[in-house]
């Protein structure tokens, strides 16, 4: 459909539709996926795998952890997120742990007690601890993200 006789008419018209439209807009998404990635070695250290800026408000519900190998011998791999430098786990054991002897290599976190977003909230993954004995690698932390709106 062709839409440039709006552009006929007058400005405050085009300004009274355009504040119309911006207030009844929804996002083409309600949950998305994040993925950090860390490839190769992991160390215990902070902003593993980069940063991710939250597009709207929402909420983080999920955390999964996977780790691909490790040559550990014991305790396990300790992943938390962090939204503007403040942990989503208040509760310190509900973040996802891979112990070092996982068949599986994945570990999926408890509730996440403080996972709320703003919009340009900047949201980060830390490495709080890695398995003993070994260097494990080849970390995918994968967030699941439910928007407000």
């Amino acid at each position: 459909m062709d839409w440039s006789f709006l552009n006929q008419l007058p400005k405050e018209m085009r300004d009274a539709l355009d504040r119309e439209l911006a207030a009844s807009y929804t996002p083409q998404f309600k949950r998305e996926t994040v993925r950090f990635t860390v490839p190769e070695v992991i160390s215990a250290d902070t902003e593993q795998g980069g940063v991710w800026e939250a597009p709207a408000a929402g909420k983080i519900t999920r955390v999964l952890a996977y780790r691909k190998s490790t040559t550990g011998t014991g305790g396990g791999t300790i992943v938390d997120v962090n939204i503007s430098g403040t942990t989503i786990f208040t509760t310190q054991s509900r973040r996802p742990t891979i112990p070092y002897d996982s068949a599986s290599g994945k570990a999926l976190s408890g509730i996440v007690e403080a996972g709320i977003l703003a919009e340009g909230s900047l949201v980060t993954v830390d490495v709080d601890a890695i398995d003993s004995g070994g260097a494990p690698s080849d970390l995918t932390v994968v967030l699941t993200v439910e928007y407000s709106a």
